[in-house]
């Protein structure tokens, strides 16, 4: 009875030390963190020896991705306070990371805080595991942190300030009678129309040509298809003012950066960050199902 006790006990650290090798070595060149649950490796080091520490706040470039080689990622960047939880997230990944660093994970899905919602984050959560290759860009103690993120703010509401200053250059010149609507999007008609509101799910067919306030045009006029509120189709201006316009109508709108392309402007950089986009925009048919 003891031999088959002893043989048991002797048969069961086996299989619990064949299993946790196999874990551990799950993802070749990573280490595991069996206090967290989570793959790492350290792709690029830097020397600057700056330490994130708890109530610090991290900077950094993270790309979310399946495993899978052929499936699409998610990047971001991302201002991460660093705090030693319970759950498994982005800042518990970032203790004790250094600026310049460039790491790679490999967490469940399962455990993981995301830290955003929506069908990004439940695309991703479909996968068992997922990669997270992260640059760390800044550490920054936190009140150094918000003084330099009211620095920003105060910089972008002067870039906003002299867009809007530009806008009412431009309208003047052009001797144009636009009218501000309450999206903040700037509107003239050129024709009325006399069809139907466009409503989300219609598909609309569309002519538009857009120009910089100085008359530089950026795509000459174009015939598209789309449905309403489908993304990554247009710009947003573009979809909100269709919103106001008739079947038939053509206007000729101002659309201020935040609803064209932003403070990034193009990746390309043929757009520049805070530039404000003028659209001769017709709707020329409404199809509903």
């Amino acid at each position: 009875m003891r031999r088959t006790i002893q043989f048991l006990l002797l048969f069961s650290i086996t299989v619990l030390f064949c299993t946790a090798c196999s874990f551990m070595s799950k993802h070749e060149g990573y280490k595991y963190n069996s206090k967290r649950n989570y793959y790492f490796k350290l792709l690029a080091f830097s020397d600057t020896y700056v330490t994130a520490h708890p109530s610090d706040v991290v900077v950094a470039t993270v790309q979310f991705a399946p495993l899978t080689s052929d499936s699409l990622a998610i990047s971001t960047e991302n201002e991460v306070a660093v705090y030693d939880t319970d759950s498994l997230s982005l800042s518990q990944l970032l203790m004790d990371a250094h600026s310049g660093d460039s790491l790679a994970f490999i967490v469940p899905t399962k455990d993981f805080s995301f830290g955003f919602s929506g069908n990004e984050a439940d695309w991703l959560k479909g996968f068992e595991e997922i990669q997270l290759l992260v640059k760390v860009n800044a550490v920054l103690d936190s009140a150094t942190f918000y003084e330099k993120k009211k620095e920003l703010a105060l910089w972008k509401q002067t870039k906003l300030d002299y867009e809007t200053f530009m806008i009412q250059q431009y309208i003047k010149k052009s001797k144009e009678k636009y009218f501000l609507q309450k999206t903040g999007i700037y509107k003239r008609i050129i024709k009325q129309g006399n069809g139907e509101f466009p409503k989300k799910n219609d598909v609309v067919t569309i002519t538009y040509q857009g120009s910089l306030l100085n008359g530089e045009i950026i795509n000459h006029f174009t015939t598209l298809d789309f449905t309403m509120g489908a993304e990554m189709q247009v710009v947003d201006g573009i979809s909100i003012a269709l919103q106001t316009m008739q079947q038939g109508e053509r206007a000729k709108i101002i659309v201020p950066s935040p609803m064209a392309w932003g403070e990034e402007g193009t990746s390309d950089g043929s757009i520049e960050p805070f530039t404000p986009i003028v659209f001769d925009l017709e709707l020329k048919h409404i199809e509903r199902e």
